[in-house]
């Protein structure tokens, strides 16, 4: 192989690395407009609403059962040793900061 041809394959190759990249950022543009694989449609989060829980004895709780109350709510994972217990030292201090007649009315719901 002469050097004379290594320029011209590394200009192939760089454009073809552009092309594959061009590739991704449309295909991921156009997922992203038609709404595909997110949990958002017609611009509004389809967050709220009705919903159950299992408490730490096994028992179903329901936003029903939470109503009237002050909630701290953290949506976590069922297995996170690296980062829930950093977040939950971070809920009890701001919670600690609260007048106390007002951090007696808390719940925290993890």
């Amino acid at each position: 192989m002469s050097t004379d041809s290594l320029p011209g394959n590394r200009i192939v190759v760089v454009l073809a690395i552009v092309l594959v990249m061009l590739i991704a950022l449309l295909v991921g543009s156009a997922v992203v407009q038609t709404g595909g694989g997110s949990a958002v449609g017609g611009g509004k989060a389809l967050i709220g609403g009705p919903f159950t829980l299992v408490d730490h004895n096994g028992e179903t709780r329901a936003d029903k059962d939470l109503r009237g109350q002050n909630l701290l709510i953290y949506f976590s994972f069922s297995l996170c040793p690296d980062v829930c217990p950093t977040e939950l030292a971070k809920i009890a201090a701001a919670v600690d900061m609260l007048p106390a007649e007002i951090a007696a009315r808390v719940r925290e719901v993890l």
